[in-house]
């Protein structure tokens, strides 16, 4: 059994399926373009955030299945896997604690404006006046959009800190509010006048709902000077519309996803307009701890077991 991990892969999962008896080769520096010519020979394709095109499905002859050691499958044309017959999957919930405390964190450096201040220190600058108002968070109310994982460790978080919470999303029951302790709402505009907003939805290109779902109308009707946290993906938000936003209404912005943002770790960056204008933001390391790496590498380990022993595909996405 060829297996290649196109990114970085827990050493404890590369030491796992090495020895049960596969061979294992890992190359981080694989991109998109670079897969077609490598893939013919493996069996199971594993990938974080390097992307999995039809042509690379399509030089797959060998491939029995494609692993998304994270949540979101976004960045793997799911349906030509499928008329390939070839199961996609993902682990969801391995890494969500890492995924919230970053929400959690940023929410904090949003409101008492840390990153900018530790910047001004830096310069020997003792801008304490400056960085004296802020509105605290306990008492106010949170908005989280989605229900999976990520978003039920933020309602943990924001609660700990006293904050009130509103959850958004089309699936979610009044059971699952009542069991969460979270008003469920179902009005955008309702979710735009809260204190703060973190973002935790599902991207899919295929879900044309989903792409801009805080767009110019949205952020017009925050509140000036609210809270706005994404860790979900770039596409949930509308680039332009939220730096006009952040210009005019004071909003402030923690972001650790982009719209076409960069596909290996020492790619340049190129929006630093919007990386000067948010008061937080980091490059897309949500789920970068050491717990939520070996808790993913785990699963990828187990799934794949379960998948050559006993002929089962766990977490399928497409199929």
């Amino acid at each position: 059994m060829f297996v290649l991990a196109a990114d970085k892969v827990d050493a404890s999962a590369v030491e796992a399926m090495t020895a049960m008896g596969y061979t294992v080769d890992v190359d981080p520096k694989l991109t998109d373009a670079d897969l077609p010519a490598h893939i013919e020979k493996y069996n199971i394709l594993i990938v974080r955030s390097t992307k999995v095109k039809a042509d690379t499905i399509a030089a797959a002859k060998n491939l029995k299945m494609v692993i998304r050691a994270g949540a979101g499958t976004s960045t793997i044309d799911v349906k030509a896997a499928a008329a390939a017959g070839i199961p996609v999957c993902n682990t969801p919930g391995r890494n969500a604690a890492a995924v919230a405390e970053l929400a959690i964190g940023m929410l904090v450096c949003c409101d008492r404006r840390m990153p900018r201040a530790m910047r001004h220190l830096a310069q020997g600058e003792w801008k304490k006046g400056s960085f004296q108002v802020a509105h605290g968070l306990r008492g106010r109310t949170l908005g989280v959009v989605g229900r999976g994982f990520i978003a039920r460790y933020v309602v943990e978080g924001a609660k700990g800190l006293g904050m009130k919470v509103k959850m958004f999303s089309a699936g979610l029951t009044e059971e699952d509010a009542k069991e969460l302790g979270v008003e469920k709402i179902t009005d955008k505009n309702e979710l735009a006048s809260c204190d703060a907003v973190s973002v935790h939805m599902a991207y899919s290109a295929n879900k044309p709902e989903t792409f801009h779902f805080i767009d110019a109308d949205f952020l017009g009707k925050m509140r000036d000077g609210a809270i706005l946290v994404n860790c979900a993906r770039g596409e949930v938000v509308d680039t332009a519309a939220l730096k006009e936003a952040i210009k005019t209404k004071g909003l402030r912005v923690g972001c650790d996803v982009y719209e076409n943002e960069p596909v290996k770790a020492d790619d340049v960056f190129v929006d630093t307009e919007l990386a000067e204008l948010v008061e937080v933001a980091t490059p897309h390391i949500g789920a970068s701890t050491n717990q939520a790496s070996e808790a993913v590498g785990e699963e990828v380990v187990r799934m794949m077991e379960v998948f050559i022993k006993d002929g089962k595909v766990e977490n399928c996405v497409n199929m």
